[in-house]
C-alpha cells in the first residue's frame, strides 16, 4: 500500500481506536486523532497490516523513531513499556490508575459533580488503592491541563470536583468514547 494518505491513515486510525481504545499503546495516556499516531511496528511504512499497527503518543512515537541522524530503533511497545523499576508499587499502579481516572469520569459523566472527599475515597475503594494515592490520581485530574477541577458551593458547604468547560476544550469530550466504550462492555 505505501505511505498512508490522510484518509487511509483516518481509517486505519479509527479500526485500531475499535480494537485498543484511544490511547497511546506504552503510556495509556487518552488521545485523538490529533495527539495519537499510526506507528507501524517494524518501521516498515509498506506494512500496513493491522497487527503492525499501534497508535502511539507523539513522546512515545518520537522515542521508538527519533528524527535526525540516528537511526530508526524496531521496537514495539513491550518493549517501549518496561519499566526501568518494577516495584510492586509501580506495577500496582499502572492498574489502579486507569481505573480510578475511568471510575471519576464515569461518575462525572452520570452524576455531573461529585463530593471531593467521596471521589478520594470512593475512588480509592474502587480503584483498589490508598487514599493517598488516590488523592495524587486526583492532583493529576486537577492539574492546568487536566479535564477537572475542584470548586466549592456554598449551598452545599461543600467542595465538589466537576469537568472543567470552557476555553481549555477538555472537559468530558477528551474520553468520551473510552468511557462509552466501557460502559457498554
Amino acid at each position: 500500500m505505501g505511505r498512508l494518505n490522510s484518509r487511509q491513515r483516518r481509517k486505519l486510525f479509527e479500526q485500531l481506536r475499535a480494537r485498543d481504545g484511544e490511547r497511546c499503546n506504552v503510556c495509556k495516556r487518552f488521545g485523538n486523532c490529533n495527539t495519537l499516531v499510526v506507528d507501524h511496528r517494524d518501521n516498515n511504512p509498506d506494512n500496513n497490516g493491522l497487527s503492525n499497527l499501534q497508535l502511539l503518543c507523539r513522546r512515545h512515537n518520537y522515542t521508538k523513531n527519533p528524527r535526525g541522524s540516528k537511526p530508526k530503533m524496531v521496537l514495539d511497545s513491550r518493549e517501549l513499556a518496561q519499566p526501568k523499576i518494577t516495584s510492586a508499587e509501580f506495577l500496582k499502579n499502572t492498574k489502579s490508575e486507569p481505573s480510578f481516572c475511568h471510575w471519576i469520569h464515569r461518575i462525572l459523566r452520570k452524576e455531573h459533580r461529585i463530593p471531593y472527599d467521596d471521589a478520594i475515597n470512593s475512588g480509592a475503594q474502587m480503584a483498589g488503592c490508598s487514599p493517598v494515592t488516590a488523592k495524587r490520581y486526583l492532583d493529576k485530574l486537577t492539574s492546568s491541563v487536566g479535564p477537572c477541577q475542584v470548586f466549592y458551593d456554598d449551598e452545599a458547604g461543600a467542595t465538589f470536583l466537576e469537568f472543567k468547560t470552557g476555553p481549555v476544550g477538555l472537559g468530558p469530550n477528551l474520553i468520551n468514547d473510552a468511557v462509552e466504550r466501557e460502559a457498554d462492555d
